[in-house]
C-alpha cells in the first residue's frame, strides 16, 4: 500500500495564550489543525484554550504557492490582539519567525525546538536591531551626517514676498539640473510659471551671465547667504589669483524695500501661476474678476547682482566678464556701451550693466587688475523689461543703498517674530532663514486679507501648509498664520469639501486641524466665530462623507472611514492616513466648540470617537493579516497596510501591481502609512500598535533612520520627540537634513531625486522637528529640551527661547551650561493663566554625568530631566555635578 502523501506543513508555539485561535490560508487551504503540545480544544481550524498557558500546533496546507512573486500563501492566525500572518514560504529553520510582543513561533514541519529553544538559539547570535545599534553609538551629528549622505545643491529663488515675482538663479555647478549648463542663469518666474513677453517671443524669458575664464577641472563656487540667514544670495569663485564675489538680491524698481512700499499679489493670482491648484466654475470666475480689477504694477521687482572682482596676486591679473545676454528663442537684443542697456528689438530694456559706476564696455569684457586690486560689477536686471527712461532712472539708484535697505527689510520681519537660539550654528542660522525662506513665497495682498502659504512650486495645500503655518504660530506669528488660514476657508466649496490641490481629499481634515492647532496657540475666539459656519459646513461634509460608508460590508475593510485620496499617487482608498487626519480635525474643532461651551461640540465629540474606533477596527484587522517581516534583531514584527482594502503591506508586492512611486518602494507604506494614525493621535504613542509600527518601520522601511523619496512625509520622528528617544531622534533629523538641503543657501530640495525648488513643506518640517526638539506639549504637561544634543550643553553655551508660543501661551526659557564649574542652570517662564501643571526641563551634562544636587524640581537621573510639579509660572533649576 501506498503512503499517504504527506502535506506541506508549520508548526506554531505560543509560549503562553488563550481564547480562540483560528488559521486560515489565501491562495491555499488549512487542511488540518492538530495539538502538539499543551492544552486546547481542537474542531477544524479552531482551537480554544481556556486559560493562558503554552501549546503547540501543526498545520497543514493544501494547494499552497511558495514560488517567488506575487499571490504567494499566506497563513493567518487569529488570536484576538496577537492575530498575525506569514507568508508559508517564509518559514524556515534557519530564521523561524519569532514575534515576541505575541510570544509565539512558527518552524517547519519536523523542526523540534521548543519556544524556549528557538528564543535561546536567536539570541545566541548576538543580533542587535538596528535600535540598539544606535542607542549603542554616540549621539548623531550634522558633521557625521554629512560625511555619508548626498549633498546636492538646489538653484535659489529670490523675491520680496507676499509678490510672486522671483528670480530663480542657478550656477554651473557639478550637479547642477541641466547638462548643458555652461553659465549662470536668471530665470523670471511668477511664482513658478516663467514670465512671456509675446512682444519680445513666444518663450519665457531667460538669460545667462559668467565671471571668470570659465569651467575648468576644479570645484571653485562657493554659495551661501548673506550672515547665513538673509535672502540676499552671495556666490564666490576663485578662479586661481581672481576672486569674484557676487551678492545678488530683490528689491523695488523705484520704491525704497519697506513693508509699506511692498503691495503684495492678490492669493487667487498666485494661484494661477503656482502649480496644481484645481478649480471650481465658481472659483474660476472669481479669478477672472480679481484679474479684471487688478491694475498693472506701478513698478518692477528688480534683480540686483553685485560682484566684487579682486586680485589677491602678486602681479598683475586679467579678469573676465560676460554681460546678461538673453536667452529666450527669438528674443534678438541689442547692447549699448554708451548706456549700458542691453535691450529687446522693441526698445525695452533688461538689463543694465555697470563696471565702476560707469556703463560695461562691451558684452564680454576683460579687465587687468594689479595686485590687490579691486573693481565693482552692478547688474540691474527688471523682473520684465522696462522702457529706456526708466532704465535710465534705475542706473542711478546706489547699490550700497539698495543693499541696506533690502537687508533691513528682512531683519524686521525677524524681529516680528519669536527668538530662538541654539548653540550649532548651522542649526541656528537655519532657524531664521527658514522663517524668511517660508515668508519668502507666502503671497499675498500688503496689509491684510488672505495669504496663501505655498509650499514650493504648488499653491497651498491643507496638509503641505500645515508646518507652515504652525512655525509661524511658534514664533507668535499669528496673525501671520490666521491669514494663511484663511486661504482655506475662502477657497471651500459650497458642499464643505476643502480640496484645492491636484483631488487631495486629505485637506478638508487637514485644514480642521490646523485651525484647532490656531485656537490652541490663540484662544482666538472672535476668528473662530467669525468662521464657524464653514467650519461647520467642513465638519458636516466629513460626517456625511463618513456615514455613506457605515455598511456591514466594510466591516474590518473600511467601515465608516472615508476613502479617497492623500497624495500624488491614486490610490482611492480608505486610507489609514485620510482617516487620521479626517479624525483629528473633527477631533481638535470638537475640543475647540467644548472649551468656548458651544453646543456643537457634544455631537461632534461622540462623533469623532466613534470614528476613531472604527479606524482601529479596520488598522488592527490589517495588523492581522499583513505578513510579518525579519527585524535585524533576529524577531519578526507584524505590518500593516495603508489602507483597509489591502490585505498586506504595499512593499511586500503581495499582489501583481505596481506601487514604486517618486523613486521608492516604500512611499505608501512608509510616507503615507499606518504611522500617520501615531501623528494623528487615534493610536497612542507608548501604545504597543505604535511600538509595533515603529519596529518595522524603522528597521525595514527605513535606510538608518531616515525615510526614502519625500522623508519628511513619514512621522516617525515626531514618535521618537513624544516618547524621548533622543539618538533615534538625533539620527533621524540629522541624518534626515543633511542631504535634503542645499548646504550653502539652507534652500530644501522636495524629492532626494531634485524635483521641486525652495520645498517650503519640508524646511517647515524640519523647522517643527527642531520646535518639537526645543519644546513640546504633552496633555498638561510641557517638555523642554526633550531630545536635544547633549553637545549642545557644553562649557559655555547657552540655548534661549524668548517668547515662543506653545499651547500654554508664551514661553521663554533661558539655559546656560558653566559645566567647566559644575553646574548647569535653567529658566523657565510661562506667564498666562493658561500655563501648564507641569513642565520638564532636560538638561544632559555633555559627558554623560549625573547631577548630584539639584534645586528647582525632581531629578530623574536615568533620562537626566527635572520635572517642576504645581508650575506656578516661573521656574528656576539648577544642577550641581
Amino acid at each position: 500500500m501506498a503512503s499517504p502523501i504527506r502535506l506541506p506543513a508549520v508548526e506554531i508555539e505560543w509560549k503562553s495564550t488563550s481564547g480562540e485561535i483560528e488559521i486560515k490560508a489565501e491562495n491555499g487551504t488549512v487542511s488540518s489543525v492538530q495539538r502538539l503540545k499543551g492544552k486546547g480544544r481542537v474542531r477544524g481550524c479552531i482551537v480554544k484554550v481556556s486559560k493562558p498557558s503554552g501549546i503547540r500546533l501543526r498545520c497543514e496546507v493544501k494547494d499552497p504557492v511558495t514560488s517567488l512573486g506575487p499571490n504567494s500563501t499566506i497563513i493567518s492566525v487569529g488570536n484576538g490582539e496577537n492575530s498575525f500572518s506569514f507568508f508559508l514560504r517564509d518559514v524556515n529553520a534557519t530564521s523561524p519567525i519569532w514575534i515576541p510582543e505575541y510570544q509565539v513561533v512558527v518552524l517547519p514541519d519536523g523542526v523540534s525546538l521548543s519556544y524556549d529553544e528557538v528564543v535561546e538559539k536567536i539570541k545566541s547570535r548576538h543580533l542587535v536591531s538596528k535600535m540598539d545599534r544606535i542607542e549603542q553609538s554616540e549621539e548623531a551629528s550634522f558633521e557625521a551626517a554629512e560625511k555619508v549622505t548626498r549633498n546636492t545643491s538646489v538653484p535659489i529663488w529670490l523675491g520680496i514676498s507676499r509678490d510672486i515675482r522671483l528670480f530663480q538663479i542657478t550656477e554651473e555647478l557639478p550637479d547642477a539640473l541641466s547638462s548643458n549648463q555652461q553659465d549662470k542663469t536668471v530665470i523670471p518666474m511668477l511664482s513658478i510659471s516663467q514670465v512671456v513677453e509675446e512682444s519680445i517671443s513666444p518663450y519665457p524669458l531667460s538669460y545667462n551671465y559668467s565671471f571668470s575664464r570659465g569651467i575648468g577641472a576644479y570645484n571653485n563656487i562657493t554659495r551661501s547667504l548673506e550672515d547665513n540667514v538673509f535672502p540676499i544670495y552671495i556666490s564666490v569663485t576663485e578662479d586661481d589669483d581672481v576672486t569674484y564675489r557676487s551678492k545678488s538680491f530683490v528689491t523695488l524698481e523705484k520704491s525704497i524695500l519697506t513693508e509699506e512700499n511692498n503691495k503684495g499679489t492678490h492669493y487667487l493670482i498666485s494661484d494661477n501661476y503656482s502649480c496644481g491648484r484645481t478649480w471650481t466654475p465658481a472659483q474660476r470666475e472669481q479669478l477672472n474678476d480679481v484679474f479684471a480689477n487688478t491694475p498693472p504694477a506701478e513698478e518692477e521687482t528688480v534683480l540686483v547682482i553685485h560682484t566684487e572682482i579682486t586680485n589677491n596676486g602678486d602681479v598683475p591679473r586679467y579678469a573676465w566678464m560676460k554681460i546678461p545676454y538673453a536667452t529666450v528663442p527669438g528674443g534678438d537684443y541689442t547692447y549699448d556701451p554708451v548706456t549700458g542697456f542691453s535691450s529687446f528689438k522693441d526698445g525695452r530694456v533688461f538689463c543694465v550693466s555697470l563696471i565702476g559706476g560707469k556703463s560695461v564696455p562691451n558684452d564680454e569684457t576683460a579687465v587687468l587688475l594689479g595686485p590687490g586690486e579691486s573693481i565693482n560689477v552692478d547688474y540691474f536686471l527688471p523682473h520684465r523689461p522696462i522702457t529706456a527712461a526708466r532704465a535710465e532712472a534705475l542706473a542711478q539708484r546706489s547699490y550700497e543703498d539698495l543693499h541696506t535697505q533690502c537687508k533691513a527689510f528682512w531683519q524686521k520681519k525677524l524681529d516680528a517674530a519669536a527668538k530662538i537660539h541654539v548653540p550649532e550654528e548651522r542649526i541656528d542660522n537655519m532657524i531664521k532663514a527658514g522663517l524668511l525662506h517660508l515668508d519668502l513665497i507666502t503671497y499675498g495682498d500688503r496689509d491684510q486679507g488672505t495669504l496663501a502659504a505655498n509650499v514650493g512650486n504648488y499653491s497651498p495645500i491643507g496638509t503641505e501648509s500645515a508646518p507652515i503655518i504652525q512655525y509661524y504660530e511658534s514664533l507668535g506669528l499669528t496673525d501671520q498664520a490666521r491669514r494663511c488660514l484663511q486661504y482655506f476657508i475662502d477657497t471651500q466649496q459650497e458642499d464643505g469639501c476643502i480640496v484645492n490641490f491636484a483631488g487631495y481629499t486629505i485637506e478638508t481634515g487637514a485644514v480642521l486641524w490646523s485651525i484647532g492647532e490656531y485656537y490652541r496657540y490663540t484662544r482666538d475666539r472672535q476668528w473662530i466665530e467669525q468662521v464657524k459656519p464653514q467650519i461647520m459646513k467642513a465638519c458636516n461634509y466629513l460626517i456625511e462623507w463618513r456615514r455613506r460608508n457605515l455598511k456591514e460590508e466594510l466591516r474590518g475593510r473600511g467601515y465608516g472611514m472615508i476613502d479617497g485620496k492623500v497624495a500624488d499617487p491614486v490610490d482611492p482608498y480608505h486610507q489609514f492616513m485620510l482617516n487620521g487626519y479626517a479624525y483629528l480635525g473633527l477631533k481638535r474643532i470638537s475640543d475647540m466648540l467644548e472649551e468656548m461651551g458651544c453646543e456643537e461640540a457634544q455631537s461632534l465629540v461622540a462623533e469623532a470617537k466613534s470614528w476613531r474606533q472604527d479606524i482601529l477596527d479596520s488598522f488592527h484587522a490589517c495588523l492581522a493579516s499583513s505578513p510579518v517581516v525579519p527585524i535585524s534583531d533576529g524577531s519578526w514584527c507584524p505590518t500593516c497596510s495603508p489602507w483597509a482594502e489591502s490585505p498586506t503591506a504595499r512593499f511586500l508586492l503581495h499582489k501583481a501591481e505596481q506601487y514604486r512611486s517618486h523613486g521608492t518602494f516604500m512611499a505608501p507604506d512608509g510616507l503615507l502609512g499606518p504611522l500617520h494614525l501615531v501623528f494623528t493621535e487615534v493610536i497612542d504613542p507608548r501604545s504597543k500598535d505604535a511600538s509595533l509600527l515603529l519596529k518595522y518601520c524603522r528597521d525595514v522601511i527605513c535606510q538608518g533612520n531616515s525615510q526614502f523619496s519625500q522623508p519628511y512625509y513619514g512621522k516617525h520622528n515626531y514618535i521618537q520627540a513624544r516618547l524621548g528617544q533622543v539618538k533615534p531622534f538625533l539620527n533621524t533629523y540629522y541624518y534626515t537634513v543633511a542631504p535634503h538641503f542645499d548646504h550653502g543657501t539652507g534652500t530644501f530640495w522636495e524629492h532626494y531625486f531634485k524635483l521641486s525648488v525652495h520645498k517650503t513643506h519640508e524646511e517647515g518640517n524640519f523647522l517643527m522637528e527642531t520646535r518639537n526638539m526645543l519644546y513640546l506639549e504633552d496633555g498638561d504637561t510641557l517638555k523642554l529640551l526633550n531630545v536635544i544634543p547633549r553637545k549642545w550643553l557644553e562649557n559655555g553655551k547657552q540655548i534661549t527661547l524668548d517668547s515662543v508660543l506653545s499651547y500654554f501661551g508664551p514661553v521663554d526659557l533661558d539655559v546656560t551650561s558653566n559645566v567647566a564649574e559644575g553646574e548647569i542652570r535653567a529658566y523657565v517662564s510661562c506667564p498666562e493663566d493658561r500655563r501648564p501643571e507641569t513642565v520638564t526641563v532636560r538638561l544632559p551634562h555633555p559627558d554623560g554625568r549625573k547631577a548630584a544636587k539639584v534645586s528647582g524640581g525632581s531629578y530623574d537621573p536615568a533620562t537626566e530631566t527635572v520635572t517642576v510639579s504645581d508650575f506656578s509660572g516661573e521656574a528656576e533649576i539648577v544642577l550641581k555635578f
